[in-house]
């Protein structure tokens, strides 16, 4: 193995994708070559031994069902044997069972397949399972949060942040609207501790308020995302919230939404913690300036 003493994601470098399904192997490695990475994508979880033995990687995706293997037992020996490679895990079937267990092993992340039909979902046309209704009720908060943006005339304040949060998390958390009272970790990530959230927020606003005269507005749209997501001032939706507040600057500044779509989430990940290993935030403006550039470049043409 090589020479490295902390586990981080190393992305431009070799990506081992362990996945039965090939479209799941396929959107892995366009999505990696994306960001220069040299992917190596294998069926099944003897295959992924093997070519573990034949050279290092500095990132192994891996799914939690193989057609011969557990992935769990997989990740444990993955893990004995090449200790310092980070492995994320992907399933379209999460129980909090196999986060915990994943997590324990060393997992670097545990991510679910994104597959909801949220188009369906928002026009009322999808029967939703009862295990579904928290995902349900999740896109339908969405909406919400999207049409309070359009109408808020105001600036991001504290206040702003917490009425957003409760519309998002309203019929799912308990305490939505309210900032953690808990420590937190976000795979290796350890958040600030929650006794200082009130403070870092108050100095998130004050940064915003500062900067907006002097930053492009998306430059200073992604750097909210970024800094509001290291403060992680909720048990749970900072991820959501940080993309709604990022959006609000667009749309205040007379720029369309910013949408990262079910087939850029791996990549919008992968970018975040390539931003937590490195503390660099220029890779992640960029890329966040490519998929915008991505999105609209059709209607430009018009």
């Amino acid at each position: 193995m090589s020479g490295k003493t902390v586990e981080t994601i190393d992305t431009g470098k070799n990506v081992l994708v362990i996945d039965d399904e090939r479209f799941s192997r396929e959107y892995f490695q366009n999505i990696l070559e994306k960001i220069d990475c040299r992917v190596k994508a294998v069926p099944s979880g003897s295959e992924g031994l093997r070519t573990l033995k034949e050279r290092d990687y500095e990132l192994v995706i891996l799914d939690i069902r193989l057609p011969d293997a557990d992935g769990i037992d997989l990740l444990g020996e993955i893990k004995a044997n090449n200790h310092l490679t980070p492995v994320i895990m992907v399933t379209a079937y999460a129980t909090v069972n196999n986060a915990v267990q994943a997590m324990k092993l060393g997992a670097f992340d545990f991510l679910v397949k994104p597959f909801e039909e949220t188009e369906k979902v928002l026009a009322g046309d999808k029967e939703i399972p009862k295990r579904k209704e928290k995902d349900a009720r999740e896109v339908l908060n969405m909406k919400k949060c999207v049409d309070f943006l359009f109408d808020f005339k105001g600036e991001i304040s504290q206040g702003m942040v917490l009425k957003l949060h409760l519309i998002e998390q309203e019929g799912i958390m308990q305490d939505a609207g309210k900032y953690r009272n808990v420590d937190v970790r976000v795979g290796k990530y350890i958040c600030p501790a929650w006794q200082d959230v009130p403070k870092l927020m108050e100095e998130f606003v004050s940064w915003y308020l500062a900067a907006k005269g002097k930053l492009h507005p998306f430059e200073l749209s992604c750097l909210a995302h970024l800094k509001f997501v290291r403060v992680h001032p909720f048990r749970d939706g900072n991820g959501r919230m940080a993309r709604l507040l990022a959006n609000f600057i667009l749309l205040k500044n007379g720029y369309p939404l910013l949408n990262i779509f079910n087939d850029e989430k791996m990549l919008y990940y992968l970018m975040l913690q390539k931003y937590d290993s490195e503390r660099k935030e220029r890779p992640f403006v960029r890329y966040l300036v490519e998929v915008f550039v991505g999105q609209y470049m059709e209607y430009w043409k018009k």
